[in-house]
């Protein structure tokens, strides 16, 4: 399975977005089969931002390729926005639109993903 992890910068604002939409693009062309969308790091989330996350959640859903959100750190501004735009409850782990894989719990369902560079990296799993 490959697997790749997109991280934004620290403020995704509509260039960001665009990064991250054509990173998402790149990713699926070059056979990812799975994509971990990394916010842990977002502090500024433009409403571009949001739209580009919740655009590659359901353009995986669409192909089959299995999206991943891990959401900002809870009380940042980032958090905030995606609590106002109520989307929290389907982003998250285990939430409508990041199921947490079948017989998995959320902490395994990680183990073993190590993050190869800043912005995207393409990883196998055993």
């Amino acid at each position: 399975m490959s697997v790749t992890i997109l991280r934004p910068r620290t403020e995704c604002d509509p260039v960001e977005a665009m990064r991250l939409r054509t990173s998402f693009t790149t990713a699926v062309g070059n056979g990812a089969t799975g994509v971990i969308v990394d916010l842990t790091g977002v502090r500024e989330l433009s409403g571009a931002g949001l739209a580009a996350v919740t655009h590659l959640v359901t353009q995986g859903a669409r192909t089959g390729i299995a999206v991943r959100v891990l959401l900002p750190e809870q009380g940042s501004r980032a958090a905030r926005i995606i609590e106002q735009a109520d989307l929290a409850r389907f982003l998250r782990p285990g939430g409508v639109w990041n199921p947490t894989p079948a017989g998995r719990n959320r902490t395994a369902a990680g183990r073993g993903v190590t993050i190869a560079s800043r912005r995207a990296a393409s990883l196998q799993r055993s």
